[in-house]
């Protein structure tokens, strides 16, 4: 897969119910510009200091919870197996609410100056403010759980991300249901920020390319709890399929409602939404599309194997997509710094992400 030269960012291959995902970097050789003071925030001479911002209460807790604690299970295997060059990872998690002001917060109290790094964050609209303050404080970022383009465009040199793009998701979705599954009359029904921008974006675009356009486009109020009017407009276009770009306690409503929508109506969700709709609708949710960026956590591969254990292990939960991803990016955390040495700074940390080409991560092909 070849990425562009001004895009530096960690892809997977976006699959209807399955994906494979694989670690690749441009040749970008970019200029980090790291106050002397700042080089070793929360380095010492046995420990690393990462912080996390994510939704840990509210609608949206299990979510950010989740992808967290995969994070945290990995960083506590390594620990258990001596660290990374000798010193153990420490991981500050906070709370930032799933809103763009506690997004703000978050960073200015938990993270600017006490940690070395930020990971493990979730959420498009936490993403918006995340980014560019990565970009004015030169602080390294690597793996938000979310996938808007603002992220990897336009380039941002302290953010290294692993998800893909929303973009390529929901194109793969339109392609599933045009090509294989024969249907045309494809709605969305999206929130109204910028997570559900992105989603109906990339429909639009996708349909566009096939001469079509969405038979209805239905928008709700970010983390709304009453969707009858939503349904009530989604029956009315006659929709035989309908991407849905929500989160929160929205989207397993909407799918446990399916039947109100109409006869045989094909409901179709983007992959941060999964453990939602399973949790949420259970049996209800039966012959939904999912698209995925990791990889079934059922399939037999070095690296599911080993989050099933570890997981287990050090959280002990049942896995899920959630913990699977914040698995994969602490993966990514823990091979940056191994591959920095001894001589932990930011400098040093951020070339050696820049370094990070074809990177097995025993995920398969």
């Amino acid at each position: 897969m070849s990425i562009p030269s001004m895009h530096r960012y960690f892809t997977a291959c976006a699959a209807i119910l399955t994906a494979a995902l694989q670690l690749a970097t441009a040749s970008y050789a970019s200029t980090f510009q790291i106050e002397p003071a700042k080089e070793q925030l929360g380095v010492t001479g046995t420990e690393v200091t990462v912080g996390s911002c994510a939704p840990l209460s509210g609608q949206m807790k299990d979510r950010g919870s989740e992808v967290v604690s995969g994070g945290r299970a990995y960083f506590s295997y390594i620990n258990d197996h001596g660290g990374v060059q000798g010193r153990k990872i420490k991981l500050e998690s906070c709370d930032d609410h799933y809103d763009a002001q506690g997004s703000i917060e978050c960073f200015n109290n938990c993270l600017k100056e006490k940690v070395f790094l930020g990971t493990l964050f979730q959420g498009t609209v936490p993403a918006s403010k995340y980014v560019p303050m990565s970009d004015v404080n030169h602080f390294p970022i690597v793996g938000i759980s979310s996938g808007p383009d603002f992220i990897t465009t336009p380039f941002h040199p302290y953010v290294f991300q692993l998800r893909e793009s929303n973009r390529n998701e929901t194109r793969e979705q339109v392609r599933k249901l045009w090509n294989d599954l024969h249907i045309r009359r494809i709605g969305i029904a999206y929130q109204n920020d910028a997570y559900g921008a992105t989603v109906r974006e990339g429909i639009v675009q996708a349909l566009a390319e096939y001469g079509a356009s969405p038979v209805v486009q239905v928008s709700f109020a970010r983390l709304e709890t009453n969707m009858d009017a939503v349904i009530h407009d989604l029956k009315a276009a006659k929709a035989e399929a309908i991407v849905l770009g929500g989160s929160g306690i929205a989207l397993p409503t909407l799918v446990k409602r399916r039947q109100e929508m109409g006869d045989n109506v094909q409901l179709v969700g983007v992959s941060p939404g999964t453990d939602l709709v399973v949790k949420g609708a259970g049996k209800l949710a039966d012959g939904m599309l999912i698209t995925q960026v990791v990889p079934l956590t059922k399939r037999e591969l070095p690296t599911v194997k080993l989050y099933e254990k570890v997981f287990e292990q050090y959280e002990h939960q049942k896995p899920n997509f959630s913990s699977f991803e914040g698995f994969l990016i602490g993966m990514v955390v823990a091979e940056g710094l191994k591959r920095t040495g001894k001589d932990l700074t930011r400098s040093n940390f951020l070339k050696a992400m820049e370094s990070i080409h074809d990177f097995d991560m025993g995920l398969g092909p």
